[in-house]
């Protein structure tokens, strides 16, 4: 059995695509359920066509670190913390903006600069590494 499976995007039937999960679900070939890159209303939908089945939503992996805090402001890591959904967090270091060199110019773009700054500032105070402190953000955001 596979310990999780998740639905890349919210496309299609998902009352059917639901159901299939469900059948998967009860017949032992998967543990857990789960989504990814679904918003806050794709979200309630799935958690709600699961739960009338008696099947828990467990997953949504969104892309969430320092440099992308949509998902914080915009109520989706609070709907999950709601409905008892984990957040997996995608790219906590920022796809490796946040602890590569800057080197071209996806790097060097001045807030990514200022948040490394900053990141560099306190692990270092904290001696710690770089990638430390963004997981440790993300982590005390309510991210996996």
């Amino acid at each position: 059995a596979l310990d999780g499976f998740l639905l890349h995007h919210p496309k299609g039937d998902q009352a059917a695509l639901a159901d299939k999960l469900v059948e998967a679900y009860r017949k032992g070939m998967i543990r857990n359920i789960g989504v990814s890159n679904y918003s806050e209303a794709s979200l309630r939908e799935m958690h709600s066509l699961l739960k009338a089945q008696n099947v828990p939503l467990v997953f949504n992996e969104i892309e969430f670190s320092l440099l992308r805090r949509l998902p914080e402001s915009n109520g989706l890591i609070r709907a999950c913390q709601e409905l008892g959904v984990t957040v997996l967090a995608w790219a906590p270091l920022g796809s490796g903006r946040l602890t590569s060199k800057p080197s071209n110019v996806h790097l060097s773009h001045p807030a990514i600069l200022e948040a490394r700054q900053e990141l560099e500032a306190i692990a270092s105070a904290r001696h710690k590494t770089v990638a430390q402190v963004a997981i440790n953000w993300c982590i005390c955001k309510g991210t996996v």
